[in-house]
C-alpha cells in the first residue's frame, strides 16, 4: 500500500509502438524504501487530430 506522506515515483515508458497501437508500461514506488507499490500496462490509440476534426460537423451540438 502506499502510505500517506510517502513521497512516490511514478514512472512510465513506451514498450513498442506498432503503428497507431502504443504499448506503455509504468511502475509506482515508494521513494524511500524504493519498494514496488503497483505496476500497469496500457495500449493506447494514436489518433489523427486532422482526420478527427475533418469529420466533424460545425453546426451539430
Amino acid at each position: 500500500p502506499a502510505f500517506e506522506g510517502h513521497v512516490l515515483v511514478c514512472e512510465g515508458e513506451i514498450e513498442k509502438r506498432d503503428g497507431r497501437k502504443i504499448d506503455v508500461i509504468a511502475t509506482l514506488t515508494d521513494a524511500a524504501s524504493g519498494k514496488l507499490i503497483a505496476k500497469a500496462r496500457g495500449r493506447f490509440l494514436e489518433v489523427d487530430v486532422k482526420k478527427v476534426l475533418n469529420g466533424r460537423n460545425p453546426e451539430a451540438n
